[in-house]
């Protein structure tokens, strides 16, 4: 069983033993009431680049992939 958790992980030699730890983050909820505050005021904004039409769509995608944007690319329907 190990040797096919290591393999399955990416491990490419079976002789190196690795020690697999999940990643779990705990919930903090006052952290989320202190963004929905700040969200809620105005004070945090998303960061929106430019918006495109869905008949602009294909812009929109080459003008994400050119990395000239400087935020968020938005296609509204």
């Amino acid at each position: 069983m190990k040797a096919v958790v290591q393999r399955r992980y990416g491990s490419a030699d079976p002789f190196v033993s690795q020690k697999l730890v999940p990643l779990m983050s705990a919930e903090r909820g006052e952290v989320y009431d202190e963004l929905r505050v700040m969200i809620e005021a105005g004070t945090v904004k998303p960061a929106l680049d430019r918006t495109f039409p869905l008949s602009e769509a294909l812009n929109a995608i080459e003008h994400v992939y050119s990395r000239r944007s400087a935020g968020e690319v938005v296609v509204t329907i």
